[in-house]
């Protein structure tokens, strides 16, 4: 099985990302160092941009897209920043779909950095649908951050129906003990996948 982790994969990310997010600084966690016993360096992933180290992956992915093509997105808010200016590096028009309560300052992020942003619905899915529906109606480009072994997907409940009934399960009851508006199956586990 080829791995996508590659010193060839690094260094082609490595020459994709702009330096403001790939080169933000690192501290030695002194004070946990002697607690664990191990050197251990913290990465500082708010000194960029837009605040969020999810420009990283939008920035390598778009690097390996030709073309000029418009792409399309649903976000909550920080993967929309990171393909808006991922985007306008490239002078690629974009189009991003936010729920109707995202993060208004993150939004007016986006418009910043060129995005044209339409509201949608609050539901994940949801929203997705909508980007979806608006790209194919347009012939746009559809870019997707997908959760990989997320039960919101059908190929993983497909494959292992009863693992997805337990994170179901679990995740109910968490979101239950979590302030309103908090979904622990919408963390930052995400990787940036590009549908066929």
């Amino acid at each position: 099985m080829k791995h996508r982790l590659s010193l060839q994969n690094i260094v082609a990310a490595s020459a994709a990302i702009d330096p403001a997010f790939r080169d933000t600084p690192q501290y030695e966690a002194e004070t946990l160092q002697a607690e664990l016993g191990c050197r251990l360096v913290v990465k500082v992933e708010t000194l960029n941009p837009i605040r969020s180290f999810k420009a990283r992956g939008a920035q390598f992915l778009l690097s390996q897209m030709s073309g000029s093509p418009h792409l399309v997105c649903a976000t909550a808010g920080n993967f929309g920043q990171g393909m808006a200016y991922a985007a306008r590096k490239r002078g690629w028009p974009i189009t991003i779909f936010v729920g109707a309560h995202a993060n208004p300052m993150k939004v007016a992020r986006m418009r910043g950095l060129g995005a044209a942003v339409r509201e949608g619905s609050d539901d994940t899915d949801e929203l997705h649908a909508e980007a979806e529906a608006f790209a194919r109606k347009n012939g746009l480009q559809v870019i997707y951050r997908k959760e990989y072994e997320s039960p919101r997907y059908p190929e993983m409940r497909e494959r292992s129906p009863l693992f997805a009934a337990l994170i179901d399960t679990l995740s109910a009851t968490l979101n239950l003990l979590l302030p309103r508006g908090i979904d622990v199956r919408r963390g930052d586990y995400h990787v940036i996948l590009r549908k066929p």
